[in-house]
């Protein structure tokens, strides 16, 4: 959680970069991007503090992932 906690930081530092007035369309992309990525990031921790607990189940992990 810690590791999602600095992307969160390191992603929001770089949207902060951002120029006020979004003039190209490659600007306009990277700002959807990081907005995107940001919401996910959110919507994961927001996740992982409400279920203390995660339970992951191998016993699928015999079959062959080709």
């Amino acid at each position: 959680m810690i590791d999602l906690k600095n992307r969160y930081e390191d992603t929001f530092a770089e949207y902060q970069r951002l120029p006020l007035r979004l003039e190209t369309a490659s600007i306009i992309m990277k700002k959807k991007d990081l907005t995107n990525e940001l919401d996910n990031i959110e919507r994961d921790l927001d996740f992982l503090e409400k279920h203390q607990k995660i339970f992951i189940d191998n016993s699928n992990s015999h079959i062959n992932k080709d």
